[in-house]
């Protein structure tokens, strides 16, 4: 044995048990990273070799292990090691005890009895010279015990609880045989009264540390100890020594050792006092030779009696079946009205592992998993031992069995029983834990309706109900006049999740209702509603029209009915062509009769259908049929006159109702001053009864006039005019984000946009506006423009220079769809064909001209308006606007310009001509022009010499003046 403060690490093969290991693969949920058990897996502990006949060695060459302490030199190791490598007889692979002083001790998992003696003192030890040994020596156990521990007594207690710890673990017994006659060591059986099974001496081997000790296996299993080791080390009660013990009574049942040596298991070749005693593979190791510590329990006559046993949870650990062939019974007794949940977990760990070899290291296939190595089930028994109450053995490989809350039938003593489902030659550990507890009777109670409710046929409601102890679906049933009524089944099998989803379904209504819920499989498990409780069936009756009735499909006409049991709108649906027609819905109304107009087509099989909203179990249709005519009356025409434009498209659009149709609408137009008018189709657009029609125009003046015909009657406009004329380029002044309104009703508004040319006069011939249709246009409102200049306080809105209602809204949006946007033009031309001169800044405004008509200008949000302004007609108050609105079309002007500032005039000449300076320039477009002077040439030019509508000027006498005179000549609007 090799001392470490985390290893005990032996690189020898002489346990005689050996670990034979299989890579394993795992199960779904298993968090190691290989998944599904491919093949039948062997055993990590091998199964036995009977060893009834005993070889003989020579004491040189018996089979023993030696372990390290981690100072001895690696040669020291490599020459033991090799000692037990070079002899072939040296090796014994799953040995166990099969003769011992009490007798012979059974196969594979049967319990032993093993007795231990200490040599007395002086006894020889047997072993070869240095170098191959210790040589042979005098054995001082007694001695070592008093000087290590006090007394041979105190020693004693140590050994024995290192043995304690074997014992309480496996289906080993220790009993010290007091009496040793000092035979011959290594070669001398256990004998009752005179030496025990296993012997115990110490000797001097290689000082402190380096070999601790050395034990043999079955049917030896004589212990030797360093006695110059630190035994007395009492950190964690004696850890050191009794690890050590420990490791080498494994040894002495049978046991080698395991790699790698990390400090997980006792039988590592290295101690290790992070752990005390045997750890989980060492315990499966002795195990699946002696079986646990319930053994023998293989049958109900020999189950381990847990006795009368209290209600809460009973577990105990470290159990075991150690091949395929075991199974283990328990009793235990119960008073009456008990039920129990029993649990049989599988132990295991994930590791690596494998048998001892010189480096003591394992390869990447060297792991094993010990949580399934056996596939558990489980049985509750009857008192009579074989009558099954309960099982469970469906969750597979390494997973735990559960038996739940099975009642049991009295009282009296009753058996579980572990066992392997699967064939498996292999041990696996397990606890098994059970909880005892007052029986539940298996019970059902109806919480709702439970007495008091009101429900109402055709609603949706939900019966609920809890159960205790139940198990399957659940019969839920409804007597409609408890308790003489019948009972009526609602859902003969719905799972028992506690609540149900119902539609209420009657044909009258009832006071003594109640629900009754049973298990199916356990039908004493039953109840009913406490209390009566309510269904109410809701009627609706028609009154008007019922059959007969002759009705105006153009004018309002009345429909009235009767309810019971009704709250909510009604909705009302027509069937022109009952039965065979489809159901047209009308109106949903309150529950208090209507005023609707049915409209065409005309019929004589009109029927009339009602239906509660809130109840739709509740309607009721014309009892028969009743007719409705439809009166032709004229087509009615809405169209605002078009205003002046631009060359280019042209939309016209009308607003076409009338009683019958279908109608047919037409565009006449001309060139003004007489001549036949042309025509063409104005198809309906995608909004309500409007009808839109494009011309291509040229400039000029037109005539137009629209008709509409239904096929009886035909009506005509008045004939209008409007002028075509071509403006400049539009100017897109930046209002610093215009901002845009739609309203209806309101008192009169305007909304207006600052402008500041480059350079004046401006000349104004139209500006566009961005209009859309953001609500129904059905009055084609017109557009109202104005012009004003900013000679107002604070440099608002002041002189209006310019008041023009032209066209519509309607003309320009046609049957576009709701939020975009086009452009509508408002011109500002004179009766001549002449644009508004403007010197300075002025403001363009859109305005309503007339409340009640809706109005839909297109929006901005880009920034905070800088340049917008609206009037407000409540306080008559012009201010800036500084809302952000919502914007149908990001990024556009709401308002830009047709017109153009006056260029300046260019090729300036200046000649003398006797005492006279004259002007000469090219003609700019301007009307007027204005000559400025100085007397330095960078200006600046304040005196005005005068100004002209021609071309020329002469400033008269100028040549006689002694000083030197420059010119600027500008464009203006004004002399």
């Amino acid at each position: 044995m090799k001392k470490n403060s985390g290893y005990l690490v032996l690189p020898l093969l002489l346990a005689a048990i050996v670990v034979m290991l299989i890579p394993q693969t795992g199960r779904a949920g298993d968090c190691c990273p290989i998944c599904g058990k491919t093949a039948v897996e062997s055993s990590a502990w091998a199964q036995v070799t009977a060893l009834e006949t005993k070889p003989t060695w020579s004491n040189a060459f018996a089979p023993r292990a030696f372990c390290f302490d981690p100072g001895t030199p690696d040669e020291e190791v490599m020459k033991l090691v090799n000692r037990i490598y070079n002899n072939p007889a040296s090796y014994i692979a799953s040995s166990r005890w099969t003769s011992t002083a009490s007798g012979t001790t059974g196969g594979q998992g049967d319990p032993t009895v093993l007795t231990y003696s200490f040599v007395p003192d002086g006894v020889t030890v047997p072993d070869s010279p240095p170098p191959n040994g210790f040589g042979n020596q005098t054995n001082n156990i007694h001695a070592m015990m008093t000087a290590k521990f006090g007394s041979v007594a105190a020693g004693k207690a140590k050994f024995r609880e290192a043995f304690n710890e074997w014992q309480n673990l496996t289906g080993l017994t220790y009993i010290e045989e007091t009496n040793d006659d000092g035979a011959a060591l290594f070669s001398s059986s256990g004998v009752l009264g005179v030496r025990g099974d296993i012997r115990i001496s110490a000797v001097p081997m290689d000082g402190s540390s380096g070999v601790l000790a050395y034990n043999y296996f079955p049917n030896t299993g004589d212990m030797v100890l360093d006695n110059a080791e630190n035994w007395q080390s009492s950190s964690n009660n004696y850890r050191f020594f009794r690890n050590v013990v420990s490791h080498e009574a494994g040894h002495g049942i049978g046991l080698s050792h395991v790699c790698p040596a990390d400090c997980q298991f006792l039988m590592e070749p290295f101690v290790c006092t992070a752990y005390d005693g045997p750890q989980h593979d060492d315990i499966r190791g002795a195990q699946r030779q002696y079986g646990d510590t319930c053994e023998t329990n293989n049958t109900a006559a020999t189950a381990t009696m847990l006795g009368a046993v209290s209600d809460g949870t009973t577990t105990m650990n470290n159990l075991s079946i150690d091949d395929n062939s075991d199974q283990d019974y328990y009793s235990f007794t119960v008073p009456t009205n008990r039920q129990i949940t029993i649990t049989a977990a599988p132990v295991g760990l994930f590791f690596d592992q494998c048998a001892q070899n010189q480096t003591c290291s394992c390869t990447s296939s060297d792991t094993t998993r010990t949580t399934d190595d056996q596939d558990l089930s489980l049985r509750l028994y009857d008192t009579n031992g074989t009558t099954v109450l309960a099982e469970a053995s469906s969750n597979g490989y390494g997973l735990p069995e559960t038996i739940s809350a099975t009642v049991l039938p009295g009282a009296g003593t009753y058996f579980i029983r572990v066992y392997p489902a699967g064939s498996v030659n292999a041990i696996q550990v397990y606890n098994l834990s059970f909880t005892l507890s007052p029986a539940i009777l298996e019970t059902a109670t109806v919480t709702l309706p439970n007495g008091g409710e009101s429900w109402t046929a055709g609603t949706n409601q939900t019966i609920t109900w809890t159960t205790t102890n139940v198990t399957g679906n659940m019969l839920i049933e409804l007597n409609r006049n408890y308790p003489i009524g019948t009972w009526e089944t609602l859902f003969a099998s719905t799972p028992n999740d506690g609540s149900q989803s119902w539609t209420v379904t009657g044909t009258a209504s009832s006071s003594n209702c109640r629900v009754r819920v049973t298990s199916i499989n356990a039908p004493s498990a039953t109840d009913e509603s406490n209390a009566d409780f309510t269904i109410i069936v809701s009627t609706i009756t028609v009154v008007v029209p019922d059959g007969g009735e002759v009705f105006n499909g153009n004018a309002m006409e009345t429909i009235s009915w009767t309810t019971n049991n009704v709250t909510g709108n009604i909705l009302i649906e027509l069937n022109r062509d009952y039965p065979g027609g489809t159901w047209e819905n009308l109106a949903t109304v309150p529950n208090a009769g209507a005023s609707i107009a049915l409209g065409g087509p005309a019929t004589t099989n009109a029927r009339i259908r009602l239906t509660s909203v809130n109840e739709p179990v509740a309607t009721d249709v014309s009892d028969a049929s009743f007719s409705i005519v439809v009166p032709n009356f004229a087509p009615e025409i809405t169209h605002d006159p078009h205003g002046d434009g631009e060359p280019g498209n042209t939309v016209f659009t009308a607003l076409v109702t009338d009683d019958a149709g279908p109608i047919t609408t037409t565009l006449f137009y001309r060139a003004s001053g007489g001549g036949a008018f042309s025509s063409t189709n104005m198809p309906v657009t995608g909004n309500p009864d409007e009808y839109s029609a494009i011309l291509a125009l040229t400039e000029g003046s037109y005539d137009y006039y629209i008709r509409a015909a239904d096929g009886v009657n035909t009506v005509y406009t008045d004939t209008m005019s409007f002028d075509v004329g071509t403006c400049p380029t539009a100017i897109s002044f930046d209002d610093g984000s215009a901002e845009g309104y739609n309203w209806a009703g309101e008192t009169g508004f305007e909304w207006a946009v600052k402008y500041t040319p480059e350079s004046y006069p401006f000349l104004l011939c139209g500006f566009e506006v961005a209009v859309a249709k953001f609500h129904p246009d059905t009055a084609h409102s017109p557009i109202q423009g104005r012009v004003y200049l900013a000679d107002g306080t604070a440099s608002l809105p002041g002189t209006m220079v310019l008041d023009e209602t032209s066209g519509s809204i309607g003309n320009v949006v046609g049957g576009l769809p709701s939020g975009q946007v086009v452009w509508a033009t408002v011109s500002t031309l004179d009766g001549s064909g002449d644009p508004l001169i403007l010197n300075g800044p002025f403001y363009v405004s859109v305005g309503n001209p007339a409340q009640g008509k809706y109005e839909a200008f297109g929006r901005d949000d880009n920034t905070a308006s800088a340049n917008s302004y609206f009037f407000d007609g409540c306080d008559s108050l012009w201010f800036s606007e500084e809302d952000l609105v919502p914007n149908a079309q990001g990024g556009q002007r709401m308002i830009r310009l047709l017109g153009s500032s006056s260029p300046v005039p260019s090729d300036l000449v200046i000649i003398a001509s006797g005492s006279d300076i004259v002007l000469y320039w090219a003609d700019a477009g301007a009307p007027y022009y204005r000559v400025y002077s100085s007397t330095v040439s960078g200006g600046p030019f304040t005196t005005l010499e005068g100004s002209t509508s021609s071309t020329t000027f002469t400033d008269t006498g100028a040549a006689d003046v002694d000083d030197f005179k420059f010119y600027i000549v500008v464009s203006s609007a004004t002399p």
